[in-house]
């Protein structure tokens, strides 16, 4: 896990669910650290850990955490490579490159970094195919950052997972599509 990942972890869990959560999230989670430096890499193992712990005491699924937290950090991961996203681009754009872009740059500037490798496919104007199989099998996390990205964009974007490592697959599968904008909450097709 990246450093940046790790310090937003921190952030997410105190403006969703306050300090008094953190600190008993910490004092229960089989690794304890208390900090993180952002151009680092962590053992994943801290990073799963941590999210085992806030499921049991928030009494919610590691999934679903994975996707809120996914929808959280999309924000900063879209700030922190403004300089690698044309202006012209949309959220569908932004989800299309993100290997080819910012993934790729940052595997090159930092060797410890190891973003997943995802292969991305636009089969119409306002529909992106991902293929997704990282050893880590966090396609929910992938999930909420889509969602999170189309926020950041005004965009309504709608997630179908087709197919998923959790369920037998080598590989998950996600059709993300450009909605209408409207009133109301956003969502996604599990």
């Amino acid at each position: 896990m990246h450093g940046c990942v790790g310090y937003e972890l921190y952030e997410w869990i105190r403006s969703q669910y306050g300090d008094l959560a953190l600190l008993q999230l910490l004092s229960t989670a089989s690794t304890k650290p208390v900090g993180f430096v952002t151009m680092m890499a962590y053992p994943d193992e801290d990073f799963f850990s941590f999210m085992d712990g806030a499921s049991r005491i928030l009494k919610k699924t590691r999934g679903r955490l994975l996707e809120e937290f996914g929808m959280f950090v999309a924000a900063a991961l879209v700030e922190a490579h403004t300089e690698l996203i044309p202006a012209s681009w949309s959220a569908l754009d932004v989800i299309e490159h993100a290997d080819s872009t910012i993934h790729t740059v940052v595997r090159r500037e930092n060797k410890d970094a190891s973003p997943p490798y995802i292969r991305c496919t636009r089969t119409t104007a306002g529909e992106v195919k991902i293929i997704y199989d990282s050893p880590r099998k966090i396609c929910e996390f992938g999930k909420g950052i889509i969602i999170g990205i189309g926020r950041y964009y005004g965009e309504r974007l709608d997630v179908r997972e087709t197919i998923c490592m959790h369920h037998g697959h080598p590989q998950c599968e996600l059709i993300v599509a450009a909605a209408a904008m409207s009133p109301g909450p956003f969502s996604h097709t599990p």
